[in-house]
């Protein structure tokens, strides 16, 4: 069908400037050299056409991973804030402001006021029953089990 097009629209072309052509043989050059540069237009056309086609559909591709890993990463988020609700409570400040805060040590000991060492201890106590209390949780994916246990072992 293309290639109809572009013979079809040479002849229009042709019979439009029909007074530029004296003789057969510059007419016949003429459609020859036309038809070549439109059907090398065409191509190029084409492959532009495809290119973006691609890179719409890779990014489409792109989009679609990411907000599948931000629905599995919030689905995680709100199991771990459901189970250091459960923790002791110096256990649950600390691990709360060390994995959902994202505080380092020194941070959350000058915050509550605590020594450095009872931070890792509470932290690590913490990480450890909440691990655990993951791991026993039955409605967790792998996908999202790895991902759990990824962001604990921060």
């Amino acid at each position: 069908m293309a290639a109809e097009d572009i013979v079809s629209e040479c002849f229009i072309n042709v019979f439009q400037r029909r007074e530029d052509f004296p003789s057969l043989g510059q007419l016949k050059s003429f459609l020859f050299t036309a038809a070549k540069n439109a059907a090398l237009n065409y191509i190029k056309a084409q492959k532009r056409h495809d290119n973006i086609h691609d890179s719409i559909e890779r990014g489409a591709e792109r989009f679609s991973i990411d907000v599948e890993n931000a629905y599995i990463k919030t689905e995680v988020l709100q199991i771990i804030s459901g189970e250091i609700e459960k923790l002791p409570p110096q256990c649950r400040q600390v691990v709360r402001l060390a994995i959902i805060e994202g505080k380092s040590a020194p941070e959350i000991a000058d915050e509550l006021n605590m020594a450095y060492q009872t931070v890792l201890n509470q932290k690590a106590k913490g990480v450890a029953l909440l691990r655990t209390a993951i791991l026993k949780n039955k409605l967790l994916s792998l996908p999202m089990l790895v991902l759990a246990l990824n962001m604990l072992h921060r």
